[in-house]
């Protein structure tokens, strides 16, 4: 995540004429693909903490590696 934010944090500042217009696309850009990483961890942990079966844990993990390879 930290990669992919230099990157489109980059781009952002190269597109935009000021500061506060790069933030502002940088964060529309990273928001919903940075939410599905944090509630998917969210997730995962209560998984763990509640002893569920494995393969809850692979689901959960399959659908949000199929939400962060599409490309945005």
């Amino acid at each position: 995540m930290a990669l992919e934010d230099a990157v489109v944090l980059a781009q952002c500042i190269g597109a935009a004429s000021a500061l506060p217009e790069a933030l502002e696309l940088f964060m529309t850009r990273r928001w919903s693909r940075v939410k599905t990483v944090v509630e998917t961890s969210v997730q995962l942990s209560r998984l763990e903490q509640a002893g569920a079966p494995r393969s809850e844990n692979t689901a959960l993990l399959s659908s949000a590696y199929r939400a962060i390879a599409q490309p945005y």
